[in-house]
């Protein structure tokens, strides 16, 4: 008796002290949870929304995950999550039989989930569903769970489980509307805009959490942009403003709907909410976009002389960044199109790569800049093989190069080109250079290169006498035969460079007048009847494509298969008609 006496009171100590140690050690486990998640939802407060098209495609390039860069967690956060974890396996290790087991796995889960080690977090969300069955963390557990096949990237399984979610009456109502807001995040990642859209309005209306009904409302909005239903977006992204829970989330919110409203034609809305935007923002990133948007409607509205302004601000105050490079895309796109001048085009379009090279821009500001040069070479080949003389870096907006004829009354040059055509006569346009002869200047010349090439055979260069630099009397009938070979190939010549340049205005820039201009040219002259096919085929297309005349289509068609019926564009034809 006296033994038990002392055993009782020993038990009972040692009973105390481990219920002690396993409520400290789990105290612990709840207490660095805590700290993290307090770090986590700080963070997620003041979250990149949405990141730019670019900035996406970098991470893309550098294999890295867009959503792990908009809500990266902090290293202390990472930290005290894997405290939480090592105290909380503790338990699982020591108290086994406890009634607090699967607190423990669930907190294990969601620290290995916020941590993105999915696998690990998916092993203890089964162990849950399996083992602790009527657990009051089942409903929780299966929407971390169907999170975690997100982070997986099964994205199918995924969407399975949260429809079932989201539609179970025996789930309280809140994992219903985040089951819901996941689901809209799952489809808007599928680019199934419609569904995404219909679950975002959904959490924006039934949603208590004042994060995620925000977050819904500005998805929502943003679905509506992408499905184009540009009239709707402005209402819904106002109140995505008017309930955002801080001041970082508004900024984001407020940009958004300056696009919506752009969007929607809204010019005058758009300009003053991107000013406001301007005046409200603190992130320094940000502003260079917000001010390329606010010139972006200025000039849709039609103030040209303001969006220019601030064009060359964004190029000075924020050099080497996508918005600059984007602004001399624009200001390159008013030299083409509005003020007619293709050489400042080009040399602002050349500008783009070289201020921000990875621009999702600066491919296209390269393929117009090629474009604008090969209309340049095009225009100068064309008046080189009429004989007109091209000004130096002649590039105007009406497709025509500035060239004017040569003249035959210009006074006696004493320079080494001049000396030849005065000693020559004037009885032609005197060449530009030397190298530029008449038929039977080329022909003089030929000749005596053959003369020389039979001397140096021979092997005796005494053998080159004066003589041989006499001038050479040519056989008019051979001279005649040679200048009609001439003439026709410079014709050939001059057919394709016009076919070429009527494909570049017709396709690289939208002129589709002078484009047929030229087809017609290559069909009147019939120099070459591929080239005439083409031509044929190209104005067929021009008719119907841009004219909206099917009828003159169908008659260009019909000709070039009664003219060219053996040819690859007359089978085109066939199957057109």
């Amino acid at each position: 008796m006296r033994k038990l006496f002392y055993i009782i009171p020993f038990i009972l100590f040692v009973l105390l002290s481990t219920q002690c140690a396993y409520y400290n050690t789990f105290h612990n486990a709840k207490k660095f949870y805590k700290e993290a998640e307090k770090e986590r939802k700080k963070r997620e407060k003041t979250q990149v929304v949405e990141l730019s098209p670019e900035e996406e495609e970098q991470l893309r390039k550098a294999g890295r995950s867009v959503q792990d860069t908009k809500n990266r967690a902090s290293q202390q956060e990472m930290q005290n999550y894997q405290q939480a974890i090592e105290r909380s396996s503790r338990v699982l290790e020591y108290f086994p039989n406890s009634r607090w087991f699967d607190d423990a796995l669930i907190l294990i889960g969601k620290c290995f989930y916020y941590r993105r080690d999915y696998k690990k977090a998916m092993r203890k969300f089964d162990e849950i569903l399996a083992n602790y069955p009527d657990s009051d963390f089942i409903p929780e557990t299966r929407l971390l769970k169907a999170r975690t096949f997100i982070g997986l990237e099964e994205f199918d399984t995924a969407e399975e489980q949260l429809r079932a979610l989201s539609s179970d009456p025996d789930i309280p109502k809140i994992v219903r509307e985040e089951a819901r807001y996941e689901l809209g995040g799952l489809y808007f990642k599928k680019q199934n805009y419609e569904l995404a859209a219909e679950n975002f309005a959904s959490s924006a209306k039934s949603a208590n959490d004042k994060l995620i009904k925000a977050m819904a409302q500005y998805r929502y909005g943003d679905c509506l942009i992408r499905l184009e239903r540009y009239e709707e977006a402005p209402a819904i992204l106002r109140r995505a403003v008017k309930i955002s829970p801080n001041e970082d989330f508004q900024s984001q919110a407020i940009f958004k709907l300056g696009q919506a409203y752009s969007l929607n034609s809204e010019y005058d809305r758009a300009i003053k909410t991107f000013r406001t935007a301007l005046s409200k923002e603190f992130d320094e990133k940000r502003i260079p976009r917000i001010k390329l948007e606010l010139a972006t409607n200025l000039q849709l509205k039609g103030d040209l002389s303001e969006a220019i302004k601030w064009y060359e601000n964004i190029i000075e105050e924020h050099k080497r960044t996508d918005a600059s490079a984007r602004s001399y895309f624009s200001l390159g796109e008013i030299e083409e199109y509005i003020v007619g001048d293709y050489q400042k085009a080009k040399e602002n379009y050349d500008l783009v790569r070289s201020e921000f090279s990875n621009s999702l821009i600066a491919p296209i500001a390269q393929q117009r800049s090629d474009n604008i040069r090969t209309l340049k070479e095009l225009e100068d080949d064309i008046a080189r093989l009429e004989g007109r003389y091209v000004e130096a870096d002649s590039l105007n907006g009406d497709g025509e190069s500035d060239v004017r004829q040569e003249r035959d009354d210009g006074p006696i040059n004493l320079s080494m080109d001049g000396m030849w055509v005065n000693y020559t006569g004037r009885d032609r346009p005197p060449p530009l250079t030397l190298r530029e002869l008449t038929d039977a200047d080329l022909a003089r010349q030929a000749v005596l290169q053959e003369r020389l090439a039979e001397k140096m055979a021979a092997g005796d260069s005494t053998q080159i006498d004066s003589t041989l630099f006499m001038p050479t009397q040519l056989d008019s009938a051979a001279l005649a035969q040679r200048a009609e070979e001439e003439a026709r190939e410079k014709e050939f010549q001059l057919s394709a460079k016009y076919l070429a340049l009527a494909e570049v205005l017709l396709f690289a820039f939208d002129k589709p007048d002078s484009a047929i201009k030229y087809y017609q040219v290559v069909v009147e002259k019939r120099t070459d009847s591929t080239h005439v096919a083409r031509a044929l085929y190209s104005l067929s297309y021009a008719f119907r494509k841009f004219k909206a005349d099917t009828v003159l289509a169908d008659t260009v068609l019909s000709e070039l298969i009664h003219i060219f019926p053996e040819t690859d564009h007359a089978e085109g034809a066939r199957k057109i008609l």
